[in-house]
């Protein structure tokens, strides 16, 4: 079988507290680029700094950067938690920037680039016009923004997986303070975290690293035998294997074995599950492919044919848009099987 190693191994396992082992600042020099693509640079150059490595001037002035975006995204959010939180509005935040503040133990560590917060249907437009008060403005679809930051506006942290879940609100009801500091607003209990980064993770073919790395961390750093339980419960089995497939043969990491055993390889005659995950390890699988993943996750055949519909054709587009798109998708496929 054929192994796709990534730099950066040493950075993934250290992050979710597995191993100790530390690249050569030569090798950091030679990825460079592709540990920024990645999403792990910032945490490399964080550890060669706690081992007491000298690191190039320009290389501290990126971690300065990282660490500066993040303060300038917390504070942020500080302030949106508050004004929100003064009208009784429920607000949450997932995927990278609860990561970064609920998971990650030190700043920098968790690279993102967007702030993604949710809230109930029902108070939708009302936080949007508190979010023009203080200053931003309706950038494309549901994102604002104010400078260089952007806010991705949600109804459920699922949005278009929330066909996943049976009873979705749950995912409400069920969490947790983010962080004291921030104010009132909320992030995912564990679970619910772990199964959103196998669920988005697969649905973007893992095509940037840390996304998968996120799955390692969580992993590592929670209850391994409810977390299984929850994959188990959401019939994620398919993602965690894929994962898992990522993490072994890009990273050399393994999950805890309670998780090991939660997952589910294809079957022998599951030829469209193989062929992508060879796409994945081999960082070829085009995004439009990991749109497919969530069926995985849809024991209901009427489930299935409704998510693919919304899938494949999206609501805010024409049916010109949508056919074109629909043939442009047909083309690649056939170019990535010849």
């Amino acid at each position: 079988m054929t192994v796709w190693r990534l730099p950066g191994g040493d950075v993934a396992r250290s992050l979710a507290g597995v191993s100790t082992d530390l690249a050569g600042l030569e090798d950091l020099a030679v990825h460079k680029s592709q540990l920024q693509r990645e999403g792990l640079w910032v945490p490399a150059l964080q550890r060669h700094l706690e081992a007491g490595d000298t690191l190039p001037e320009d290389w501290k002035r990126d971690l300065i950067t990282a660490i500066s975006w993040e303060l300038h995204c917390q504070e942020t959010l500080r302030e949106i938690s508050e004004i929100v939180g003064r009208h009784s509005i429920p607000l949450m935040t997932f995927k990278g920037c609860a990561l970064a503040f609920g998971t990650y133990r030190v700043r920098g560590q968790r690279v993102f680039g967007d702030i993604d917060i949710a809230v109930p249907p029902r108070f939708r437009r009302r936080v949007q016009e508190l979010l023009e008060e203080i200053g931003f403005r309706a950038a494309s679809g549901a994102t604002m923004s104010r400078g260089a930051l952007s806010l991705d506006l949600h109804d459920h942290p699922l949005h278009q997986l929330s066909i996943l879940a049976s009873s979705h609100r749950d995912w409400w009801s069920e969490a947790v303070p983010l962080d004291p500091e921030l104010g009132p607003v909320l992030r995912l209990k564990n679970e619910h975290e772990f199964l959103l980064a196998l669920l988005h993770g697969s649905k973007h073919a893992f095509s940037r690293a840390n996304w998968v790395v996120d799955v390692l961390v969580l992993a590592w750093r929670g209850d391994s035998e409810v977390l299984a339980q929850s994959v188990t419960a959401y019939h994620a089995g398919r993602h965690l294997w894929l994962a898992s497939r990522c993490l072994s043969e890009w990273y050399g990491a393994a999950l805890p074995p309670a998780l090991e055993a939660a997952s589910r390889p294809p079957g022998a005659l599951d030829v469209f599950t193989h062929w992508f995950a060879r796409l994945v390890l081999a960082r070829r699988a085009p995004d439009f492919l990991g749109m497919l993943t969530p069926v995985w996750a849809i024991p209901s055949p009427i489930g299935r044919v409704r998510y693919l519909g919304r899938a494949l054709f999206p609501e805010d587009s024409s049916l010109c848009q949508r056919l074109k798109r629909l043939g442009q998708r047909f083309l690649e496929t056939l170019a990535l099987i010849g």
